[in-house]
């Protein structure tokens, strides 16, 4: 994202089937991610899992805290919404 001038934006919305990969391919994604929103912005992930999308040891190495937002029961299937910031 920042090779394409992208900064300082207020959220990243991602339906990347995060759950399926590999610890270190999410820590990749979401660093990213975190280096193109502001320091106020947020990664908010929907998923289909019955847990959070990204794996824990990741969460506290990129110092986020995660907070679950809407459960989407009209959504076939019914989807999940997280919200990830930085402490």
């Amino acid at each position: 994202m920042p090779t394409l001038g992208l900064a300082g934006l207020g959220a990243v919305v991602s339906g990347l089937p995060l759950l399926s990969m590999p610890p270190a391919l999410q820590q990749q994604i979401l660093h990213a991610a975190f280096c193109a929103l502001a320091p106020e912005g947020r990664f908010i992930q929907f998923t289909y899992g019955p847990r959070p999308p990204l794996d824990a040891q990741v969460q506290r190495d990129l110092g986020l805290r995660v907070t679950r937002g809407a459960h989407v029961l009209a959504n076939m299937p019914p989807a999940r919404v997280y919200h990830y910031t930085r402490h």
